[in-house]
């Protein structure tokens, strides 16, 4: 039935029944339902919540929202049907008045959004008391003059965050510094944070006249401005005695900044404070591109802190891993993030020690490595990315760090991103160690800023009960509000006993967290930790079920004997532990460990894609020749002529060579290079346990003669001198049964193995640099 014919359907019921009608809908369905046509705009809108926080993203898909607790997204089509502008602003005229945070971001493929369409949103608006107003992919230099200043009336505004805006092409970039400054002038006394990113027509210019006007500003950042340089930090240090804040986070990576020009402009005659008045703490952190930065430290205890990650840890299960992940980090620009990168090897050869062995191996050199006072200021990442990637064995060869996301960029670099962004600023600023799964991407937006007297930080994710029990579980104490224990993978029982489950009935559950440097000195000092562990632990059941003010312990007394000790010495350490906890909200978790979690992500109504919209470009990830491939699928680094990809599959590497070809549904088809430039390819069932033996192994219903094995085991796939050929072969015997050969059959493990690295980043480059110069 279509929106006009409803709504004359439901205007002939009765007022009083449609108003009782609506209380019981939820405001999703009513959102959705107004986006259908004027007339059901008009009927239904006046009994959609307001709400404090209203997202706009002008993209090729269709007119939809969403709505969640105090939030609603809108999805709008690019199209210049009058039924379309007319629905948008029946529901910012009623939405307008109340919000207080507006997000407006182009995600078009080919495009700009019109100046008609800022308008439209800028005038519902105008009336708002925005206290956040964000900015991102819009080309403002296509937005007229008179449109931009209704910005101007926003006089309230504490956040502005402008990302990849071209401001325009004037002859003179203060022109263009002149307007942005103009538009947010009435706001400058209540603005506590600007984030500036890519626009390169920011010059030095725009700090100076900040630093003068913006006494409550607490973070600024200015990346990816080429034309800013060391004097844009200089004016925040000069004019400190204006500021109303002690403290200032600034962000200049992707500048020109330097610090020992800094340092040189300080001890100028010019410098417009006392020297002596200021203590330059350098903190071996370099900004932007190899920069080292700096705490500066007024008299009066106000400062400007300079910061990033000092350093970035991957863990590899075995040297070959980690030659193999220090290849792959020369294609990710870490340098943005951190001072340095290190990819560490666990330290007891040939006995699996787990993630807990390994976090505390790293932590025990960084305690060896630095002087205490040298720590306070240093915050490393640590990302766990060993393990063979079984469950999503296309990565078996490469790590699970490096995993291609819909945005092109790796699952490390997508990280390396949010955390920057939303995470950084807010830990303790006395130092210490962040640690989180390779194959996680954490939604940080709403973590909250922690003080410096607590020992750790965990991050909760409001989770459904289903997925309770295949993580850690917080139970928070209902009189203090703090947490009372941690339940691992706990049965629905077991979470209903410990009072789990809050009132909505969700559960929150764990991710990632963070140990201060005071914290980790403790617990170094338990003499079974000094030195390298020799059973397998885990940083997330051993380190975190002992937390908390009253935690469950019996489970170290059923622990076997070797590892009882560890788990001891641990819950002595942690269970006395000042913990912070900071719950993320839902839908803010998203697991890429199997290829049912890959897929979902990558559907169009996918929580995913709807708490990041900006990382979802395309599932057809530098490949070629794809003619035809579904919202359920993804081809990455791919080559064909007519290359159609069937539902619910993962491509990756393959080439088809000239001919036309149609992949079958539901199945993961990935080629790998060998050393002795040969080619295996491997056709998978995208939902097959390839870890499980069987007695008698079948690969898509066939009988292959091979007993005892596992799929990972199995010798089923024919090598051959090009990845066109390979394919053929394999796809030929997916389709028919294993027949006579002459040629060498391998199995995905041997192929591991044999896995010549540099050949298949030479494969992925060419495609990469073809997809650039389309």
């Amino acid at each position: 039935m279509s929106g006009e014919i409803q709504a004359k359907t439901i205007a002939n019921i009765p007022p009083e029944i449609m108003s009782q009608v609506m209380t019981w809908l939820e405001p999703a369905y009513i959102l959705n339902s107004a986006l259908t046509s004027i007339q059901m705009a008009e009927f239904v809108v006046r009994s959609l919540p307001r709400v404090r926080d209203l997202k706009i993203r002008i993209s090729n898909d269709d007119f939809s929202g969403s709505f969640r607790e105090n939030s609603i997204e809108l999805q709008v089509p690019q199209v210049n049907q009058r039924a379309t502008k007319t629905v948008l602003k029946i529901l910012l005229d009623h939405l307008g008045n109340a919000i207080e945070s507006l997000h407006l971001e182009n995600d078009l493929t080919i495009g700009e959004v019109p100046d008609d369409f800022i308008a439209c949103v800028l005038n519902c608006t105008k009336d708002a008391h925005l206290k956040e107003l964000v900015l991102s992919d819009i080309d403002l230099e296509r937005i007229h003059t008179w449109t931009l200043a209704l910005l101007a009336g926003f006089r309230e505004l504490e956040k502005v965050e402008i990302e990849a805006c071209n401001l325009g092409e004037d002859a003179s970039p203060h022109n263009t510094e002149a307007k942005l400054l103009r538009y947010l002038q009435p706001s400058f006394q209540t603005l506590t944070q600007i984030d500036l990113k890519g626009t390169p027509q920011i010059t030095d210019n725009f700090s100076r006249r900040i630093s003068r006007s913006c006494p409550n500003l607490s973070y600024f950042r200015i990346s990816g401005c080429p034309l800013v340089t060391t004097l844009s930090a200089l004016p925040f240090i000069e004019l400190t005695r204006l500021r109303r804040t002690d403290k200032l986070d600034v962000h200049m990576d992707n500048t020109d900044f330097d610090a020992d020009q800094l340092r040189s402009f300080m001890h100028s005659p010019l410098f417009a404070s006392t020297t002596s008045e200021w203590r330059l703490n350098p903190i071996a952190v370099p900004l932007g591109f190899q920069k080292p930065a700096v705490l500066a430290t007024h008299s009066s205890r106000k400062y400007v802190l300079i910061f990033m990650w000092q350093k970035l840890i991957l863990t590899a299960g075995s040297d070959s891993q980690n030659l193999l992940f220090r290849q792959q980090l020369a294609s990710i620009p870490t340098d943005k993030f951190c001072e340095s990168v290190e990819v560490v090897t666990d330290e007891s050869p040939g006995i699996r020690i787990g993630s807990g062995g390994a976090t505390l191996s790293i932590i025990r050199t960084a305690l060896e490595s630095y002087q205490t006072e040298d720590l306070q200021t240093k915050k490393i990442l640590l990302l766990h990315s060993g393990g063979l990637s079984q469950r999503m064995p296309h990565l078996s060869a490469f790590g699970k760090a490096y995993g291609t996301l819909p945005n092109s960029k790796t699952i490390l670099e997508t990280k390396l991103e949010i955390y920057e962004k939303d995470l950084l600023m807010k830990l303790p600023e006395t130092g210490g160690i962040m640690i989180t799964a390779s194959d996680v991407i954490e939604n940080m937006e709403n973590a909250k800023k922690v003080n410096s007297e607590v020992d750790i930080v965990i991050f909760a994710h409001v989770s459904s009960i289903e997925v309770g029990t295949q993580h850690g579980v917080f139970v928070i104490d209902e009189n203090t509000n703090k947490l009372k224990r941690v339940l691992q993978k706990p049965t629905v029982d077991e979470m209903k006993e410990d009072k789990a489950i809050r009132e909505d009935g969700t559960v929150l559950t764990d991710s990632c967290y963070f140990l201060t440097w005071k914290f980790c000195e403790r617990l170094l000092k338990i003499s079974i930790l000094q030195t390298p562990v020799t059973e397998e632990l885990c940083c997330y059941g051993d380190f975190m079920r002992p937390m908390g003010s009253n935690p469950k312990l019996d489970y170290i007394e059923k622990s076997p004997q070797n590892v009882r000790a560890y788990r001891k010495a641990l819950a002595d350490i942690f269970s006395l532990a000042r913990v912070d906890i900071s719950v993320l909200g839902d839908n803010t978790f998203f697991h890429f460990g199997t290829y049912h979690e890959y897929i979902e992500s990558l559907m169009p109504n996918s929580e995913f894609r709807r708490s990041f919209p900006h990382l979802y470009k395309t599932n057809i990830i530098f490949s070629k020749g794809v003619s035809a491939i579904p919202d359920s699928s993804l081809a990455e680094y791919s080559s064909g002529v007519d290359l159609k990809v069937g539902e619910n599959s993962v491509v990756s590497g393959i080439d088809s060579g000239e001919d036309s070809l149609n992949l079958p549904r539901n199945i993961l088809a990935f080629t790998m290079a060998l050393k002795g430039r040969m080619f295996v390819s491997v056709i998978v069932k995208i939902d097959e346990d390839i870890k499980k033996k069987s007695n008698m192994v079948k690969w898509n219903g066939h009988y292959t003669r091979i007993d005892g094995h596992s799929l990972w085991e199995a010798p089923l796939f024919e090598i051959c001198e090009t990845r066109a050929k390979s394919l053929k072969a394999t796809l030929r015997e997916w389709e028919n049964g294993m027949t006579e050969t002459r040629s060498e059959r391998i199995s995905i493990s041997e192929a591991v193995k044999r896995h010549d690295l540099e050949a298949d980043l030479e494969w992925r480059r060419s495609l990469t640099d073809l997809k650039m110069l389309e």
